[in-house]
């Protein structure tokens, strides 16, 4: 639901119809909106559409809710992807539909004074149940204690009194 980005274009360059087109009355049919995913069978997406001049109201509107209520007769799980809360006013409209926000973090490209902020969503509750992803996170070893696969004491390349090669 990123509908301030839109579609990308298909290999001829129209783009698919999309969540706007229906948002905005254009198309009513589901099944012009719903296009399967290539190379997953159970795997369904509605894309974005073009860009809207009015995103934000779009989303306000009523059609969004009987989007997704006609979704949850059809399927077990909705996901929807949008912009990060607080860039525009996208997300905070759009939770009113969902049931629980993940709230996704890239390790090393957030800056931790934002920390507080996600916080006060969740106590606040601005966002239905919600939960933090940390994604591409990276396992540094620091070498400290005993364990595996470093000098020392234990198991793995070179440990005390013994040697692999």
């Amino acid at each position: 639901m990123d509908i301030r980005k839109g579609s990308k274009k298909d290999k001829d360059g129209i783009v698919l119809s999309g969540l706007t087109h229906y948002l905005s009355g254009k198309i009513t049919d589901l099944a012009q909106l719903i296009h399967p995913y290539p190379g997953f069978e159970e795997l369904d997406i509605i894309t974005s559409g073009p860009i809207p001049p009015n995103p934000a109201e779009l989303l306000l509107g009523q059609a969004l809710d009987d989007l997704i209520g006609q979704l949850r007769e059809r399927y077990d799980y909705i996901v929807i992807d949008t912009v990060p809360y607080g860039m525009v006013a996208d997300a905070p409209i759009i939770s009113r539909v969902v049931d629980l926000c993940i709230y996704v973090i890239r390790e090393g490209l957030m800056d931790r004074r934002r920390l507080p902020d996600i916080e006060n969503l969740y106590t606040e509750g601005k966002l239905p149940h919600l939960s933090i992803l940390l994604n591409d996170a990276r396992y540094k070893h620091a070498g400290y204690g005993y364990g595996y696969g470093y000098y020392g004491y234990g198991y793995g390349k070179n440990y005390y009194g013994y040697s692999n090669s």
